[in-house]
């Protein structure tokens, strides 16, 4: 029996899409070394940017995105690469444990308030009805559109990759159209990034200003040495994040669950509040090895977006995520606008639940919002323990239903 895809198209679309997979390119699917390189020089490239026009107008992480993406489209690395995936998984988990040394949720919370979970609930509601708004609109079109897999994208933008992959196999998609899930929705990513980074700096734009000059200040405090480390420091900053990741899976696997980046998420918090002494000695080397990998982790989600000729090859699948983004963004906006909405916070959920806690992390520094950075983590973090059973309970209940 053939495996039946979320779209049907046309025949010769089918071959250009094989003629595109198969494409040669300068590295080898299985080269890891070479992929490593790659991704570690574009994500050197994303943080040198991080002052210059282009960096200040696009934001620092959607130019290490975007150096990868050039990458795959000019036929150096593969549109389908096997030893990214392994790249992704390992950074993605050492990442979080290493963002959160600072997250001490009573600081937190007396600082941020409701607000930051406020917005990001209301993020996450937009991102399922944007899911489902696209999910009629395209129906309506005549294109057969598998609820399965809309489901599996709309875990993947209130959580991240984790949960994409766990509702694709609870719901047994192909591998086929996992894949091209994920690469539309990384194109549109490409596009999203960008847009709410203008969106915050138009709404937000006179506090920066304002904000600007003890930014500043605080940049130069750095560069004077504060955040200087010993070697030991670092290691013993990964050596803590390694042992929280391998409990993580342990107990993953001891309870049967795939929440194990939630379970390394909860342990790392739990340190943080319940100890913050103990890892004070290594916090600001941690951070700084955390800022590195999640750059990697970028580079590597521009990497996986894949090449502009296969990405035209899946057009419906293009129009189902722009106009779940669209929605999601128009309805952001209007709650800024009728709930009162703090901007910088709400613009921080959306970047947390489309992008994960890396990407917002990232946003909030490059925004010069430093006392954001922790909250907008953790709602991230937030987003990659519900998603999963939000979407397969959205699936299951409305979309298979429409």
């Amino acid at each position: 029996m053939a495996i039946k895809v979320a779209f049907t198209f046309p025949v010769a679309a089918r071959k250009a899409r094989s003629q595109n997979v198969s494409r040669s390119s300068l590295i080898g699917q299985n080269d890891q070394w070479s992929t490593w390189s790659i991704l570690t020089l574009a994500a050197t490239l994303g943080m040198a940017s991080e002052k210059s026009p282009v960096g200040k107008a696009l934001t620092s992480p959607v130019c290490a995105m975007l150096c990868t993406a050039v990458m795959v489209n000019s036929g150096v690395l593969p549109a389908r690469n096997v030893a990214l995936g392994d790249v992704q998984k390992s950074v993605a988990m050492l990442t979080s444990p290493l963002l959160l040394l600072n997250a001490n949720l009573r600081k937190v919370l007396k600082e941020s308030g409701t607000g930051m979970l406020t917005c990001f609930v209301l993020s996450a509601i937009s991102v399922c009805l944007g899911g489902a708004g696209a999910f009629l609109v395209v129906s309506a079109l005549k294109y057969e559109l598998n609820w399965k897999l809309c489901a599996a994208l709309i875990a993947k933008n209130v959580g991240g990759g984790l949960n994409y992959i766990a509702v694709c196999a609870t719901l047994g998609l192909p591998g086929d159209v996992i894949a091209s899930g994920l690469t539309i929705d990384n194109v549109v990513g490409l596009i999203y990034f960008p847009g709410i980074s203008y969106l915050s700096k138009v709404w937000v734009g006179r506090e920066k200003q304002m904000l600007q000059g003890s930014t500043q200040r605080a940049e130069s405090r750095l560069n004077e040495g504060e955040t200087r480390f010993m070697a030991s420091e670092l290691a013993t900053a990964l050596a803590f994040a390694s042992v929280i990741v391998a409990t993580s899976k342990l107990i993953a696997l001891r309870t049967r669950s795939t929440a194990s980046m939630p379970i390394a998420t909860a342990i790392a918090v739990g340190i943080a509040s319940l100890c913050p002494a103990l890892i004070e000695p290594f916090r600001i080397a941690g951070e700084e090895l955390g800022k590195v990998l999640l750059y990697i982790y970028f580079a590597s989600a521009g990497a996986g977006g894949g090449t502009v000729a296969s990405a035209a090859n899946l057009l419906p699948l293009l129009g189902f995520c722009l106009i779940m983004y669209s929605i999601h963004v128009l309805v952001l906006l209007a709650c800024i606008r009728f709930f009162k909405l703090e901007p910088k916070e709400a613009f921080l959920a959306s970047n947390a639940s489309i992008g994960g806690p890396a990407t917002a992390s990232a946003m909030a520094v490059a925004k010069g919002w430093t006392k954001h950075v922790v909250p907008a983590v953790l709602v991230g973090n937030l987003g990659n323990a519900i998603a999963t059973f939000l979407a397969l309970s959205i699936g299951q209940n409305v979309l298979s239903r429409l």
